[in-house]
Parts: structure tokens; C-alpha cells; sequence
């Protein structure tokens, strides 16, 4: 299930970044709901430091080896807690991929109500997803 998690999450990062312009919106629900697409080379809400791809791809493969192993180790757990193990790995597959291959990870979801603005994201498939707070338009 992870694998088709991640080859999904991998045809929609691709097909953003051609059939988009960095930092382009498109509505989907107009001044609610948009495909915003910018990159991150952070982490959670765009927070970074001065060699920081080197650490967040370290981290994001020690992550991943690490969920790998707690999943196996849970094999014979309940349908819950494998469906979300398998969709934890896939995002953090899906990032380690993105940050080896391009440096960044793209992020396209952007919810807004009035005024307020919530940080650009890209779910990934797991509760938690990751976030970008800044734009990067050029």
C-alpha cells in the first residue's frame, strides 16, 4: 500500500511542478480553497537553518528506515494502526525522494477564510502532513 501511496504522491508533485509555476495560484474554491504551488526546503512551516537539506534528508532517511522496521515489527497488528504506519512511511518516503532528487518538497494545498491565510501544505496521506509557511515565487 505504501508503494502506491508514494508513486501517487510523486505523479501529483510532478504534475504541479510542470503544469504549474512556482508560487502560481489556481482556485478551486474561490478565496477558500486553492493549488498554490511553492517549494520547501525546510521542515514544518517552513522553518529551516543555514545547512539544513543536508539534516532534513538525513533525518527524513533515518525516518524512513526507522517506520520501515516499526512496521514489520507491527505486521500482525490491528487494520488502524497498519493503514497508518503504511501511510506515514509513504509521505516520508515521498520526502526523502523529493529532497534527494530536487533539494525542496513541494507543497499545494492552500485553505484560506477572509483574511486569514493557513500555511501552504501537502497532506501527506498520514494526519500530520507538512507545511509551508513561506511563498517562494520567482
Amino acid at each position: 500500500m505504501s508503494a502506491v501511496i508514494v508513486v501517487i504522491d510523486q505523479i501529483t508533485k510532478a504534475v504541479t511542478r510542470s503544469a504549474m509555476m512556482l508560487g502560481e495560484s489556481k482556485p478551486v474554491i474561490q478565496n477558500f480553497f486553492h493549488f498554490t504551488y511553492v517549494t520547501n526546503d525546510g521542515m514544518a512551516f517552513g522553518l529551516n537553518f543555514p545547512g539544513g537539506i543536508y539534516f532534513f534528508t538525513s533525518v527524513s532517511l533515518l525516518m524512513t528506515v526507522f517506520l520501515a522496521w516499526y512496521f514489520w515489527q507491527e505486521k500482525d497488528s490491528d487494520l488502524t494502526l497498519r493503514l497508518s504506519l503504511a501511510l506515514i512511511l509513504a509521505g516520508a518516503f515521498g520526502n526523502l525522494i523529493d529532497r534527494m532528487l530536487f533539494g525542496t518538497v513541494v507543497d499545494f494545498f492552500d485553505f484560506m477564510i477572509g483574511s486569514y491565510h493557513w500555511y501552504i501544505f501537502y497532506y501527506r496521506y498520514s494526519g500530520g502532513g507538512r507545511f509551508s509557511k513561506k511563498r517562494n515565487r520567482r
